[in-house]
C-alpha cells in the first residue's frame, strides 16, 4: 500500500483478505469500498486511515464475518458509512464519528435495542435491519432515508 500514496479512492474486491493488517496510512485516501471480500473478519487495520478516510462502503458479501465494528470509531473524518448484509450487535462505535452525516444499513441485522448512537447522524437509511419499525420510531423525521 505504501507504493500508492497518491490514491484518493480505492476498491478492494474479489479477494480472500482475512484482515486489514496490511493497510498503511495513505495521505490522500478519502474513499474505500469493499466488495466480495468474503473472508474479511478483522478490520482493526483500518485505523491507519483515520486521518483521511471520509467514505467507507462494505458491500456485497464483504462484511458478513465482521463481529467487531469498534475500530471504525477511530475514523474521525468519516462522513459516509455504508454497511450491507452484516450483523451489528452494538452501535456505540458510531458515537465518536462526529462528522458522520450519512449512514446506510442495508440488509444488516441490528442486534441491539439501544439506538441512541443514531441520534446525531444527519441522514440514516435502513432496509431489512430486523428492527426497521423501531428505527422508524426512534429517528427524527429529517433523519429518515428509507
Amino acid at each position: 500500500m505504501k507504493k500508492i500514496p497518491a490514491v484518493k479512492k480505492l476498491e478492494i474486491s474479489f479477494c480472500t483478505l482475512p484482515n486489514l493488517s496490511s493497510i498503511r496510512e495513505m495521505p490522500l485516501l478519502e474513499e474505500l469500498h469493499f466488495a466480495y471480500t468474503k473472508k474479511l473478519e478483522d478490520i482493526t487495520g483500518i485505523i491507519q486511515l483515520k486521518k483521511t478516510l471520509k467514505h467507507l462502503w462494505f458491500e456485497e458479501a464483504s462484511c458478513k464475518n465482521i463481529t467487531n465494528w469498534n475500530p471504525l470509531s477511530e475514523l474521525k473524518e468519516l462522513q459516509e458509512l455504508v454497511i450491507v448484509k452484516a450483523s451489528v450487535s452494538d452501535l456505540h462505535f458510531l458515537e465518536k464519528l462526529h462528522k458522520l452525516n450519512n449512514l446506510r444499513l442495508i440488509e444488516t441485522k441490528i442486534l441491539t435495542k439501544d439506538l441512541s448512537p443514531l441520534k446525531n447522524i444527519k441522514s440514516v437509511s435502513y432496509f431489512h435491519t430486523g428492527i426497521d419499525k423501531q428505527i422508524e420510531i426512534f429517528l427524527a423525521e429529517e433523519q429518515k432515508k428509507i
